[in-house]
């Protein structure tokens, strides 16, 4: 416990000290007018990189306790060697990191602090790339999501292959579709569960028009609702074995609760509805947005479908890892609504306090049950 913080005390802190950041950076948002739509000049991204360096540093020096659940077995597998000789066919770069790191004797805290620096200086430079005069406030909302603190301190192979999932999306925002290509193949190879996301993106490449989306995912939706999980049994018989037990397992849990989640579909809706009203409703067409909105619409669609599979949670995640950027992106770069940085400000306020409803209400109240 190198910062002398109990494990139990991680995500409170987190998500007030992120709070009390939101508040301020949102409010300096509400202040401002339209015009600021003119301007292209970049953020000065040196504060929203200390914040990068200073959560790196908070979440990679946590304590190995209990309700960090993953981080045990990655502390004392490589600190007592237990993965010298681990196969590395399912997650070849992650696995042969983690091999490395204990063939090597690295203290378990070398390996966590550079897994945390990938997560969030990834998240960091995404966000530096697809919102240049905002990475600030791109940043806090990423930080404030509600599976952000989660996939950085417990399935930290998935936040880390998606933290590389976003440098690529975010190069590809750019037109750099080589560097687009290299860290799509990245983070397939930290985890495996990145075959939907990529299988997704290629698909979103080619089929274009995001009102197929819309229906894709309004289809999913009753097909969920009325319990039907031959998608769910199809998918798991053309996934690996891992995957195919996150769908088939017997648990059916989702953070307390089984079965069909319309909490958590309100929640994924969010952007959709947003993506609907940009594109339908008002017609504003720009192609890089489409794109993230149907990559989002697409794999959540794909959630709806495994929704009463178990441990769906991290296919849920593989959506909701992008959520961030789909929700802020039409906010920061189209100008559609009047007083729209105030209406900005309320909704990076709301996502957080979304997040800190579900950590002290939700979860506190499982706790008392």
């Amino acid at each position: 416990m190198l910062l002398g913080i109990p494990g139990e005390l991680y995500a409170p802190i987190y998500i007030i000290v992120l709070g009390i950041i939101t508040f301020v950076v949102a409010n300096k948002y509400g202040r401002f007018g339209g015009d600021r739509f003119l301007s292209n000049e970049a953020e000065n991204q040196t504060p929203s990189l200390i914040l990068a360096l200073a959560v790196t540093v908070f979440i990679g020096f946590r304590p190995v306790a209990s309700c960090f659940m993953d981080m045990w077995g990655y502390a004392m597998g490589i600190e007592n060697h237990w993965f010298d000789d681990m196969d590395v066919s399912l997650n070849f770069l992650f696995d042969r990191l983690r091999r490395y790191a204990s063939r090597q004797s690295w203290d378990k805290y070398s390996f966590l602090v550079l897994i945390a620096a990938i997560y969030f200086i990834g998240i960091w430079f995404a966000s530096r790339k697809i919102f240049k005069k905002d990475t600030m406030l791109a940043f806090v909302m990423y930080l404030a999501a509600f599976s952000t603190f989660s996939y950085g301190t417990n399935g930290i192979k998935a936040g880390a292959a998606m933290s590389f999932f976003l440098v690529a999306l975010a190069f590809h925002d750019q037109g750099k579709k080589w560097l687009s290509l290299l860290f799509l193949f990245v983070s397939l190879g930290f985890h495996h569960s990145m075959q939907l996301p990529l299988a997704a993106f290629a698909v979103c490449c080619f089929v274009k028009k995001p009102k197929w989306f819309f229906y894709l995912w309004v289809v999913c939706f009753f097909i969920s609702l009325f319990h039907i999980t031959w998608f769910q049994t199809f998918f798991a018989s053309i996934t690996d074995a891992q995957g195919a037990g996150y769908l088939e397992g017997e648990s059916g849990l989702q953070w307390g609760k089984r079965g069909f989640r319309i909490d958590f579909i309100l929640y994924s809706a969010v952007p959709i509805v947003v993506g609907w009203i940009i594109v339908i409703k008002r017609k504003i067409h720009d192609k890089k947005y489409e794109f993230l909105l149907n990559l989002y619409t697409l794999i959540n669609a794909i959630w709806l479908l495994c929704m009463y599979g178990g441990s769906t949670n991290r296919i849920a995640y593989l959506s909701w890892g992008i959520y961030p950027i789909v929700l802020l992106y039409p906010f920061l770069r189209f100008e559609w609504l009047p007083n729209q940085y105030a209406v900005t400000k309320k909704v990076v306020i709301y996502h957080w306090l979304f997040t800190f409803c579900m950590q002290f209400i939700y979860y506190g109240l499982l706790d008392l049950s």
